[in-house]
């Protein structure tokens, strides 16, 4: 998967502000738990991000949307990269 530039990212979202992250991933409670720890943990939160979530018509996959705050255009990358490596995670949007 190709990240968009930084520069991208500075020119079409606030910084600090929120940020939505579509994640589609494996239907249990295991795999979404991971990914939002994951970003609760890179974003030193003290709670797991808020969030919501669809499942698929089969209930084989959910998709889940999460809009943290962030503070610069570099946590989307740092962010992205981690759920990469989720095991689970299908898409990123």
């Amino acid at each position: 998967m190709s990240l968009p530039p930084i520069e991208l990212l500075e020119s079409v979202h606030k910084f600090p502000g929120p940020y939505t992250f579509k994640i589609i991933a494996s239907n249990d409670q295991e795999t979404v738990s991971k990914i939002l720890e994951v970003i609760k943990t890179l974003l030193n939160l003290e709670e797991l991000p808020k969030y919501s979530s669809r499942l698929s018509d089969s209930g084989k996959h959910v998709s889940l949307t999460v809009e943290p705050t962030l503070e610069k255009a570099q946590e989307v990358h740092t962010i992205y990269k981690a759920l990469l490596k989720t095991p689970g995670v299908l898409l990123l949007l």
